[in-house]
């Protein structure tokens, strides 16, 4: 089993559809990671390769904020404590969009093109989700979830059978 992270932004999306309280466990952006994400990026061999996993939905330590109840999903994304522990410094945090993601109206640094990402942790509030910023610090009082977009990092296990 290994864990894959996208290397790059893949699209450019709200955590939420709606300014409420909000988990990585009821945003609308895990919904569509786990369905229509899923059901288009890949073929059916390799969705037999993805494995639903745990998620451990850790809270945010900063604010004193739940992360709300453990989830099992195919596709998710980094929580803040993972995005530490796999990427220990800024500069290797940071990350670039493809062409499909940047034209979904999306905001970079016009001389290195890196982007802001999400990570599934809450922010300062049930109302925001930390991200990731352009320069790869990591933002743990977060955006809010239905206002503002960032895009999209995914990562899931795998396990190839032989």
């Amino acid at each position: 089993k290994i864990l894959l992270l996208s290397k790059y932004l893949l699209d450019y999306k709200k955590y939420n559809s709606s300014y409420i309280e909000t988990t990585w466990e009821s945003c609308t952006l895990r919904k569509w990671l786990n369905n229509d994400f899923v059901s288009n990026s890949f073929t059916d061999v390799e969705k037999n390769s993805i494995k639903i996993t745990t998620v451990e939905n850790d809270g945010n330590s900063d604010y004193d904020i739940d992360g709300g109840k453990d989830t099992k999903d195919s596709i998710f994304l980094l929580s803040i404590d993972e995005a530490k522990q796999y990427f220990p410094k800024n500069i290797d945090r940071m990350c670039q969009a493809t062409k499909y993601a940047e034209a979904q109206g999306s905001e970079f640094d016009s001389i290195t093109r890196n982007c802001r990402w999400w990570l599934r942790s809450p922010g300062s509030s049930l109302y925001s989700a930390s991200s990731v910023k352009i320069d790869g610090f990591i933002l743990q009082m977060g955006t809010l979830v239905s206002v503002d977009k960032s895009f999209v990092r995914p990562a899931m296990w795998v396990e190839f059978k032989q």
